[in-house]
């Protein structure tokens, strides 16, 4: 009797024993598959972790290489800016040295073989002249003759100081002048120098203190004159 008692029990905890185990394994099979998918969440984070940490260092690649090229250009050009300055100096500085070069060829022609410029009434009162631009004077002209024109009339008293000044510019001009043969007065004389100066009709009239109707008259009269004494010249030759 005990005997079957102790082969009943036995087999109750062993029965009771196999629920416990399979509760345990239901438990434990939920468990599992969480644990699966922590691990693969984990593994996926990790990955996309390790991917932007690549594409990071990718970035951070361009830039420093961007960096280096920015660099590179920089150089290049700061270079070439040089070789421009460089070059624009030496060209200066060479074009200068033919300027002076043929400066003083020039100057040395004009040594060897001086020019004498032969003063002809009928050029001075020529509408035309040959010898400066309309309206301009000569570059010829000192300071000093155009300081006395700017502050003085040209008339009886004054006309002996603009002679000498006038005589340092144009050397043989008064000389040149009589050489022609023309009987010139001292108010033609004075007239002839002005007009040579390519002085306007208006400033011819403010320094011979007339106005500029007397002045179209004087210089019409001085023309037929010199017209006159050469054509009387020629007639002479022939």
């Amino acid at each position: 009797m005990k005997t079957l008692l102790f082969f009943v029990l036995s087999l109750l905890l062993s029965y009771y024993t196999l629920l416990a185990d399979a509760s345990q394994e239901k438990d434990s099979a939920p468990r599992h598959r969480i644990f699966q998918e922590t691990t693969s969440v984990a593994n996926s984070i990790n990955l996309e972790q390790l991917r932007l940490e690549e594409e990071k260092k990718q970035i951070e690649d361009f830039f420093l290489e961007s960096k280096r090229n920015k660099a590179i250009i920089h150089g290049l050009l700061a270079a070439l800016l040089i070789n421009i300055c460089l070059g624009t100096m030496f060209y200066l500085r060479l074009r200068r040295k033919k300027i002076v070069y043929r400066s003083m060829t020039l100057l040395d022609k004009e040594i060897d073989t001086p020019v004498e410029r032969k003063y002809k009434p009928g050029d001075i009162m020529a509408n035309r002249k040959p010898y400066a631009a309309q309206n301009s004077i000569p570059p010829q002209v000192s300071l000093e003759l155009k300081d006395f024109l700017a502050l003085h009339i040209v008339n009886d008293r004054s006309w002996g100081d603009f002679k000498v000044l006038f005589s340092q510019d144009f050397p043989n001009f008064y000389d040149d002048l009589k050489a022609s043969s023309i009987p010139f007065s001292e108010g033609d004389l004075r007239l002839l120098s002005l007009v040579y100066l390519n002085l306007s009709n208006r400033d011819l009239a403010d320094k011979l203190s007339i106005s500029v109707d007397g002045i179209k008259k004087a210089k019409q009269r001085l023309k037929k004159k010199i017209a006159d004494y050469e054509n009387c010249s020629l007639t002479a030759l022939h």
